[in-house]
């Protein structure tokens, strides 16, 4: 009876086990699957906010190069230097591709358009636009971008970005620059959207600038209540997933208010393409689990079949994490490198074996700070993560590398795995072009673009700057406020090159003379200031002065045989006796350099009311 009892027995156990072991491995396989489920959201979620955050940073970017170029042009309108505004106005233009339509237009305090730069064939109103009622309402300095509309001088669709334009007797009108949303379009191009994925740009009443999908619809229509922007919410980001109103794809949209507030750039996933390839290989391994199941009973035949699978998807891992774009290098608890992918090597030109014999106290003095200095090896990401457990971000690190023998810079992250049995997991990217490229966006926005000196906004924050010095330092602040005479003739006699050439030269000669720490800077036209620190003496300043004076005079060489003399007025202001802050010592030299060149003397010393001036 025994034996039969034990074959019963082995006959229930062995169905028994099989289900044991079905069960726990359709568990697993659910877990497994809904872990694969909620990780491909998150990175889609992740991308999503990253892809509007890049997008909104790229609109910022435009509309700051914008509204330099728009306070340069209504500058210099209102001073009346019509042909130094045209030339302003050419360069602007060549500076945007064909693609964004480009016009400038200002238009007088009625709203009547005095100038477009695509030609005016008739009289053209703007009283009943949008941003001209704004400016007119409002009558403050600002930025404004309005919604798109059919320009009136060419029939195309344009997005209005202005500001308006004061003179002594107020508001004096409005200048405008249009682009066209295609241009908007062409820029988000190398984000590597799918084919239903959309970015768009609205504004706070829901109106849309731009739209990478269905743009004619989108510029007649506003993006529905429910959808979050400036004016229905106080967050700077987040996400939203819903049916679109243009062709009802369902998609996960992650949004980023502009740095004004005003206005959301949003991008659009599609939902049913990005889990796609995750649902379908979730079905997949269902049918293979089935497949398991029947082949339990053939033990053997199992555990090779899973073996095989094993090795396959440890191949298909292996090759994954190194043709990722990302550098990966992972170490132990003490920091020794123990894996690095492919992308790691191209980015540190360091081979694979000469990491994995190393570790991480190989790139003390390697690495640099985001202002040049050498980071320590305390310093180093992967250090602090692995040492004292901090979480690094994307944080800017520079790089030598060995084969280009110049600075490379890396956004790099380090994240602790002490948990997982490693030391750290630090992953990075090259990031030299689009650092350099911000640097240089940088540099237009705050540097004359004929002679490359500080603009007004940088004197400005410079001048700033020097009074809190001031404070605390002894000596004296002395602003200089410089027009040169005979600048026109030039300009008439040699030709508008010849001019900008003359000026280019006085620039450079400004620039020898003075002393290291002071300023000299550009506000247009024929205007520089000069913001000179710490002097110690009147006789001092005057010593400066008259190398200024002379420096100016000095006959400039416009050719083979031609040169050319200059003559400056220059108003001065000193800190404390004639202002405490600097928009009243620019604005009291400025009054001082107009009495010197109506008096016809060379500086003109400008001193509060009640006190005498000074002309030397």
């Amino acid at each position: 009876m025994l034996p039969s009892r034990l074959r019963l027995a082995a006959a229930l156990l062995v169905p028994a086990a099989a289900l044991l072991l079905s069960s726990g491995y359709w568990w697993s396989q659910s877990l497994a699957h809904q872990k694969l489920l909620d990780t491909a959201r998150q990175a889609a979620e992740h991308r999503a906010i990253q892809l509007a955050s890049a997008v909104a940073q790229q609109t910022d970017t435009l509309l700051q190069m914008v509204d330099v170029t728009l306070q340069t042009l209504g500058n210099e309108y209102v001073d009346e230097e019509f042909s130094g505004f045209l030339r302003s106005v050419s360069y602007a233009r060549a500076s945007f591709p064909a693609v964004a339509e480009m016009q400038v237009s200002i238009n007088n305090a009625q709203g009547q358009m005095v100038y477009s730069s695509v030609g005016l064939n008739h009289t053209i109103s703007v009283a009943d636009r949008e941003y001209f009622r704004f400016h007119q309402r409002t009558a403050r300095s600002g930025l404004f971008v309005g919604e798109p509309l059919l320009a009136r001088t060419t029939g195309t669709w344009l997005i209005p970005i202005s500001r308006p334009m004061f003179d002594k007797r107020g508001f004096a009108g409005v200048i405008t620059i249009g682009i066209a949303p295609a241009y908007l379009l062409q820029r988000w191009h190398e984000l590597q959207l799918l084919p239903r994925d959309v970015v768009y740009v609205i504004r706070r009443d829901g109106s849309y600038l731009a739209r990478s999908l269905s743009l004619s619809q989108a510029m007649t229509e506003r993006e529905p209540d429910e959808v979050p922007h400036p004016g229905r919410s106080g967050r700077r980001q987040g996400l939203l997933e819903r049916d679109s109103d243009f062709d009802a794809v369902h998609r996960l949209i992650g949004w980023q208010k502009l740095g004004t507030g005003d206005m959301v750039a949003a991008v659009g996933l599609d939902l049913d393409a990005v889990m796609s390839p995750v649902e379908s290989y979730i079905t997949q391994s269902r049918l293979r689990s089935v497949a398991i199941n029947i082949l339990l009973l053939l033990v053997c035949v199992l555990i090779t079949w899973l073996i095989m699978r094993l090795q396959r998807h440890r191949a298909m891992l292996q090759a994954i994490y190194d043709v990722l774009p990302v550098g990966v290098v992972v170490t132990d608890p003490q920091g020794h490198i123990v894996d690095c992918n492919q992308m790691s090597e191209q980015l540190l030109g360091l081979e694979r074996k000469v990491q994995l014999s190393s570790d991480l106290s190989r790139f003390e003095g390697r690495l640099y700070h985001a202002d040049g200095s050498r980071m320590s090896a305390a310093e180093l990401p992967g250090m602090r993560a692995l040492l004292g457990g901090e979480l690094v971000h994307h944080e800017e690190v520079g790089f030598i590398h060995p084969a280009q023998k110049a600075m490379c810079w890396l956004s790099i992250s380090a994240i602790p795995c002490s948990d997982a049995g490693y030391g750290v997991v630090i992953a990075f990217i090259d990031i030299t072009h689009s650092r350099n490229h911000r640097q240089a966006v940088e540099h237009i926005a705050f540097h004359d673009a004929l002679t490359g000196l500080p603009n007004r906004r940088l004197l400005s924050d410079r001048l700033n700057q020097a009074l809190s010095r001031t404070a605390r330092q002894p000596g004296r602040l002395v602003v200089c406020f410089l027009d040169l005479d005979g600048f026109k003739p030039v300009n008439d006699k040699h030709g508008h090159d010849a001019g900008d050439a003359l000026l280019m030269e006085i620039a450079k000669r400004l620039q020898k003379v003075v002393r290291t720490g002071d300023t000299v800077a550009r506000l247009g036209g024929d205007e520089f200031v000069v913001v000179l620190n710490g002097l110690g003496s009147a006789q001092e300043m005057d010593d400066v002065l008259e190398r200024i004076a002379a420096a100016v005079a000095t006959p400039v060489e416009l050719g083979a045989s031609q040169t050319t003399q200059v003559t400056a007025s220059i108003g001065v202001a000193m800190h404390p006796e004639d202002g405490d802050d600097a928009d009243t010592l620019l604005r009291y030299a400025d009054q001082a350099m107009y009495r010197a060149k109506q008096s016809g003397q060379c500086i003109c010393h400008f001193r509060r009311e009640g006190r005498e001036s000074v002309v030397w």
